[in-house]
């Protein structure tokens, strides 16, 4: 109760007024005191703390701790929280736990939340919108939702998303791409002839034929339990690409054997030599328009 309280006693009492001994006699105190007494206890129902409040923090669990030190910003309520990485500290359950906690009270109070964090889950579970920041610069402010579909730089696909996206290195020559022998013809209008990164979501990859369509081998298969993530290497790839495959596909895979990686080209991401977003489309399209 005291730690919450403090903002609104400095806030609302003078000096005289927050005297030890002769604070709580001065004209106004006692007015004053049941008001913010209201205030916290409106707080802690709020936070579901409130059978906690003649506790001593060394009592309290990390997640209590937590909603104290959330309740101590509210309490004041504020045009803005900023939020500086609130869940670091926290074990992965209780952070979880945190997480909804925290978009729950954000719906219930409407004040603007500026978050701050290394994690991407709780920037992309979390957010309205989200602003990627690499060496102090932003790289994109866009909804979650735009940032994992459509990310504006290499830098930005490359940190959001779980497993990884998939990157492949490819040559672009009189804005087209070279992506080997029986492969559609996949045009990059005004893209300089560079070595470019053409990049696809482990979701978007089929183990079976598509649109385009790569031979590799199985180098690793994780089991996720509800899904499994196989990790194919292709000739000339400097890393395995990563596909999520459903859990009945498992007696069809096997370390060391060959399998086919299928992606449409609905579902590639081009960037240039300077990380930039590049615009794909099939020839036939382009030939279309």
């Amino acid at each position: 109760f005291e730690n919450i309280s403090v903002p609104l006693r400095y806030r609302r009492l003078s000096s005289t007024q927050r005297l030890p001994l002769f604070g709580p006699w001065a004209s106004g105190t006692r007015r004053i005191s049941q008001a913010i007494e209201q205030d916290v206890l409106s707080v802690a129902k709020l936070l579901d703390i409130e059978l906690l409040l003649q506790r001593r923090p060394s009592e309290l669990s990390g997640g209590q701790r937590q909603r104290v030190a959330l309740g101590r910003a509210i309490v004041r309520q504020p045009q803005l929280f900023l939020m500086d990485e609130p869940l670091s500290n926290l074990d992965a359950k209780l952070r979880t736990t945190m997480r909804a906690e925290l978009a729950q009270l954000h719906r219930q109070i409407g004040t603007t939340f500026l978050y701050v964090t290394h994690d991407q889950v709780e920037a992309m579970t979390m957010s309205d919108r989200v602003a990627v920041m690499f060496d102090g610069r932003f790289e994109q402010v866009d909804t979650p939702e735009r940032i994992y579909a459509q990310p504006a730089t290499l830098s930005v696909a490359q940190f959001i998303g779980a497993p990884r996206i998939n990157c492949l290195v490819v040559q672009c020559r009189g804005g087209a791409l070279d992506l080997g022998d029986g492969q559609p013809r996949l045009m990059a209008e005004g893209a300089q002839d560079a070595a470019h990164h053409l990049c696809f979501r482990p979701e978007a990859v089929s183990l079976a034929r598509r649109e385009l369509n790569w031979v590799g081998t199985v180098q690793f298969i994780e089991d996720m339990g509800a899904e499994l993530h196989v990790h194919v290497g292709l000739p000339g790839a400097s890393a395995p690409v990563i596909a999520r495959a459903p859990r009945r596909t498992a007696s069809e895979l096997a370390v060391g054997r060959s399998t086919v990686l299928g992606v449409d080209s609905a579902d590639l991401l081009l960037f240039g030599p300077d990380g930039r977003r590049v615009a794909i489309a099939n020839a036939e399209q382009v030939r279309g328009h």
